[in-house]
């Protein structure tokens, strides 16, 4: 869905239009959801060839991108050669990554963009260059709203390491733009005239019940924190540039999302950036000889993450090539233009051609006579693409026998339904 999401926004910047997505709604300007102008950075490559693989491979570009820059970075400050140069390990060890591997698996997403941002603040943050590293770090507030918060964690690291002024200055910038975006930017272009997820967060008492269960329930924020220490051999801890991600850590925490608080999705990469970078600052920390024993610590840990990482390989193996012939002919019944609702799966085979929106259930029993976007509209499409052995929302044979009843009663007609795929249109 994601995909498809950030496809219909870039290929519309890349047409000089703001980066408009009728998968969230009709119309609706993606900035007005959440605030990332970095995605103008991909714009330009749909010049090149407008096509959703654009940004899959674009984004496997920016995150090697990211750790060539934490290589450059260590061969600088940690010279030295081995059977594994500790360059050379760091830079796999962030590639390895659970937060780095989960972000490639899942879609695409805007936060990919920023790891070339944030690998070189924290690059010029370790060599003490401050006016780039000012430069790049205000660069990394053009993420998403929230980068706010991890630029004022990097400022008040900064501040620690005796920089009081430009750290209490950068961390202030940051918290401002923060409320700017949250309070002005994202309401005056959103549809709804708000910031759609501020319900995910509640009052006070939703609040805290948020943090307990974040912290508290088995494997999740915290047992996420400690799976990416883990990662890093826990050398990490022996830079203050983990505390820059408590802001944003505990920003997660009271959301009433568990999205937000697990291994999985693309919410681990931004920090799994500036763990690496830890990393990188702990080895220099170390004597000489403790230096060999926390590079060999450092291997094992990378090699655990490769293969708990490795989740991208497996997820390949379960490619059915009989069904993508099948849902190649089922999305080729579908007139070239025509407005169309999918399978999240389907939707980016389809949005080069077809203005889509996604395919969500509609409410059981039956209240209404249509399905709604994201913010509540009818949807406007005259087909429909449903897929009988879908993942999404929990497996469609649960729902879709009396979804197709339903909409056959309210004047859709199936044209074609063949090896699980159904085309409906009206």
């Amino acid at each position: 869905m994601d995909l498809a999401i950030f496809d219909q926004g870039v290929r519309s910047l890349s047409q000089g239009h703001w980066p408009t997505s009728a998968m969230k709604s009709a119309g609706m300007n993606l900035w007005g959801d959440h605030f990332h102008p970095v995605i103008v950075l991909a714009a330009p490559l749909y010049w090149l060839w407008d096509d959703p693989r654009m940004l899959l491979i674009a984004q496997a570009m920016a995150l090697g991108v990211g750790c060539a820059v934490l290589v450059r970075t260590a061969q600088r400050l940690v010279p030295g050669r081995g059977p594994v140069p500790v360059a050379v390990l760091l830079g796999l060890g962030l590639a390895a990554a659970p937060g780095t591997q989960w972000a490639m698996v899942f879609d695409v997403h805007e936060v990919a963009f920023g790891v070339p941002l944030l690998a070189l603040s924290l690059a010029a943050l370790r060599e003490e260059r401050w006016c780039a590293f000012t430069a790049w770090s205000l660069a990394v507030l053009l993420v998403k709203e929230d980068a706010g918060l991890l630029v004022a964690g990097l400022g008040g690291v900064v501040f620690l390491m005796g920089r009081r002024q430009l750290g209490a200055t950068l961390a202030a910038v940051a918290m401002a733009w923060t409320g700017l975006v949250l309070v002005v930017i994202i309401p005056a272009l959103s549809p709804t005239g708000q910031w759609l997820y501020r319900g995910a967060v509640g009052g006070p008492r939703a609040s805290l019940h948020h943090v307990s269960q974040a912290l508290l329930s088995p494997g999740l924020l915290t047992g996420t924190v400690a799976v990416m220490l883990l990662a890093t051999g826990l050398v990490a801890l022996r830079s203050p540039l983990p505390l820059a991600l408590l802001p944003s850590l505990a920003a997660r925490s009271i959301s009433g999302n568990p999205a937000y608080w697990g291994i999985t999705y693309h919410y681990n990469l931004l920090p799994s950036v500036v763990l690496a970078f830890a990393t990188l600052d702990g080895m220099r920390r170390f004597a000489p000889r403790a230096r060999q024993r926390a590079t060999a610590l450092l291997v094992m840990a990378v090699m655990c993450s490769a293969r708990y990482g490795a989740v991208g390989l497996r997820l390949r193996d379960h490619v059915d090539p009989g069904r993508v012939d099948a849902a190649r002919e089922a999305l080729g019944v579908v007139p070239p233009g025509a407005p169309v609702a999918a399978d999240v799966f389907l939707t980016p085979h389809l949005t080069r051609e077809h203005p889509v929106t996604q395919q969500v259930r509609p409410a059981w029993p039956p209240g209404r006579a249509d399905y709604r976007d994201d913010i509540g509209r009818p949807l406007a499409a005259r087909w429909l693409v449903l897929d009988r052995n879908s993942a999404s929302h929990g497996g469609a044979e649960h729902w879709l026998p009396q979804a197709l009843d339903h909409f056959h009663r309210e004047g859709w007609r199936t044209v074609h339904d063949r090896d699980g795929f159904v085309v409906l249109t009206r």
